[in-house]
């Protein structure tokens, strides 16, 4: 392949790569929120809706509940499990779903 062709492939996967979360909004608040709270180093992440059911196709607020294990925290955490809360929202049915708030719990 030429040098050009390359370029555009790392360019595209970049892209890709950025554009993650947005793109994850799409397919649902459960993926949205599993986009945004994803980092390598933990594991056993699991994310649920907490606020209603499996049926969430309004355009309201969705509450989800990310849960995993951290096991290299940054400064003034403590390894172990963590919990965030997720407050997730779309203003129309054809954008995606974006975090709103987000907080931590035990």
């Amino acid at each position: 392949m030429s040098r050009r062709r390359w370029l555009v492939i790392a360019a595209v996967v970049v892209a890709l790569v950025l554009l993650s979360p947005l793109i994850a909004g799409y397919f649902g608040p459960t993926a949205a929120t599993y986009a945004q709270t994803w980092l390598p180093w933990r594991t056993h992440l699991h994310v649920a809706v907490s606020a209603q059911g499996p049926g969430y196709t309004r355009t309201d607020r969705v509450r989800t509940v990310a849960e995993y294990s951290d096991p290299w925290p940054g400064a003034g955490r403590s390894p172990g499990h963590q919990t965030i809360f997720v407050t997730l929202s779309r203003p129309s049915v054809v954008l995606p779903w974006v975090v709103t708030e987000r907080g931590t719990g035990p």
